[in-house]
């Protein structure tokens, strides 16, 4: 670790192997942060936007499925909740809602998720209307047979 003393004019001058090390020239700038009660010295980017860029990589999610679930929870608020208690209130409902596809083109017929669940058609559709007033799904027609439409989640 290296020591620098502070100037009477409240200067320091860095040793030589530092501006060396971070190729330095006269006339570049420095960022300095107090953090803590630390000082942090970078130098300063020619832009912060292209420094910046890519450095949230993963953090909202490593696939566009992943990344569509955390929006959908964040623009549905944290009333996600009225989702939750749904969910929490039914073993048959939760098994519904997880065959139910997150992706943006991703659909499953509800002959789909009747055979999926085990559960039965006319018991089904009880299930997918109350996860459809949560705003958690929504009904997609199917143009092929208007009486087994698509589900998917709501992104």
């Amino acid at each position: 670790m290296t020591t620098v003393t502070l100037s009477s004019k409240h200067q320091i001058t860095l040793p030589v192997d530092l501006v060396r090390g971070l190729n330095l020239k006269p006339g570049d700038k420095l960022v300095v942060e107090l953090i803590d009660d630390h000082l942090i010295v970078l130098p300063q980017p020619q832009s912060w936007v292209d420094y910046f860029a890519g450095s949230m990589k993963g953090v909202y999610g490593n696939t566009v499925e992943e990344v569509d679930r955390y929006i959908a929870e964040v623009r549905n608020g944290w009333e996600l909740d009225g989702l939750k208690n749904v969910l929490a209130a039914s073993e048959t409902l939760r098994a519904v809602y997880a065959v139910i596809p997150w992706s943006r083109n991703g659909k499953i017929l509800s002959s789909q998720i009747a055979e999926k669940t085990g559960i039965s058609i006319k018991h089904l559709s009880r299930y997918l209307l109350q996860l459809v007033e949560v705003d958690a799904i929504k009904c997609v027609p199917n143009p092929e047979d208007y009486a087994d439409p698509f589900y998917q989640r709501i992104p």
